[in-house]
């Protein structure tokens, strides 16, 4: 998996259960999958927050299918925990639901529509990074070879760094 790829959390979906990966060759109408428990990862100061944090994750069951080159990704995903090191602090989201569709352009992008429950982490090299959001309902977004361009959002979200850094 690449690390660019891995900045998508469905703490529904794909965000807990897996990461999602752009690209994916999987076969149409694939059986559930269940999620296998991960991390904790780390991340570097400027990958996601100012600060250096981690991530972990349990659960999850997610079901892929392929329509031609269109990957749909519909499930609920694993428990996420996210953890400043330096501060001890913890921010924690449950196993929900959440639907991923990527789709790719004519560009070599990705356009990518995410709907439910689910994390975008941007690095400092993003548009708007660094910054880890949960997001609560619907985000389009270009992936541009592992630069992401938030295009649009709707619904609530959750600040993932201001919660972890108290």
């Amino acid at each position: 998996m690449s690390a660019l790829r891995s900045r998508v959390l469905h703490s529904t979906l794909v965000a807990g259960a897996t990461f999602v990966l752009a690209g994916l060759a999987v076969p149409a109408n694939a059986a559930p999958e269940r999620g296998d428990d991960f991390g904790p990862i780390p991340f570097a100061a400027g990958e996601g927050c100012e600060f250096p944090f981690a991530v972990s994750g349990t659960g999850g069951l997610v079901n892929t299918h392929t329509n031609g080159e269109v990957i749909t990704t519909t499930g609920r995903g694993s428990a996420l925990t996210f953890t400043n090191p330096a501060t001890g602090a913890v921010f924690a989201t449950p196993s929900t639901g959440s639907n991923q569709r990527v789709t790719p352009l004519p560009d070599g992008t990705d356009l990518v529509v995410s709907t439910g429950n689910f994390v975008i982490i941007l690095f400092s090299t993003d548009p708007g990074g660094p910054s880890t959001t949960l997001h609560h309902g619907r985000v389009v977004y270009i992936d541009d070879n592992g630069e992401f361009t938030i295009l649009s959002s709707a619904g609530s979200e959750t600040d993932v760094c201001a919660a972890l850094s108290s």
